[in-house]
């Protein structure tokens, strides 16, 4: 990293959460570690937790929209859905995904409790994670819009938007994958694999772009 990068990483309020092994291998340990945190430290400051990977980008006006109109006292999470694997499908970890304070409740008390299905780290993050909510009765929402497009995304939007999907994504996903501008609702919240240049990008057309339609 350059002498700027570690500046302003620097300043990234990160928690200081101990035990974390560095390493794509530990993603689930960084995961359970982190929610315990969040609820020992957050709990009762927020309604709604997030898990987003750092290639996640999030529309958080729209994420803020949709997570208005759900109860959190509900256990209940949203994402993109798989439908396999896990009891009633699990939700992508590179979506990201969202738990209401009920579901934070409930996993640091399965962990709490040391449940069988509540690993501490190794395994698919995404699908270990769902595997422990699972032992206290928690399952995944509906994260759709009325047209039935979908609101987070596990690729890019150029992706959604081509049908540049890997094979295992038709076998996996819960909902029929859709293209071309039907493949992501108009309030998406999030995409994934986005690369840093990408992400300001993105951020530009969103926030700094003003087209003008009032001009003849």
């Amino acid at each position: 990293m350059t002498h700027e990068q570690i500046t302003f990483a620097e300043k990234i309020p990160i928690a200081p959460i101990k035990g974390i092994i560095p390493g794509y291998d530990h993603l689930t340990q960084k995961s359970v570690l982190a929610f315990l945190y969040t609820y020992e430290n957050y709990f009762v400051d927020f309604d709604w937790f997030v898990k987003a990977d750092d290639d996640t980008y999030l529309i958080v006006e729209n994420l803020k929209k949709f997570l208005n109109e759900q109860n959190t006292s509900e256990p209940i999470t949203f994402g993109y859905n798989y439908k396999t694997v896990v009891e009633k499908g699990y939700q992508s970890g590179g979506a990201s995904y969202v738990l209401s304070r009920e579901s934070l409740r409930r996993f640091y008390e399965a962990q709490k409790d040391r449940m069988p299905d509540c690993q501490q780290d190794g395994g698919s993050e995404d699908i270990e994670i769902a595997k422990c909510l699972r032992t206290k009765g928690v399952y995944p929402g509906k994260s759709l819009d009325k047209q039935n497009r979908e609101l987070f995304h596990p690729f890019t939007f150029v992706d959604h938007f081509r049908g540049s999907f890997p094979d295992w994504l038709q076998q996996y996903a819960e909902n029929p994958l859709r293209t071309h501008y039907d493949c992501c609702g108009d309030e998406s919240i999030s995409f994934h694999y986005v690369k840093p240049e990408e992400q300001y990008f993105m951020d530009f057309l969103l926030y700094r772009t003003h087209p003008k339609s009032n001009i003849i």
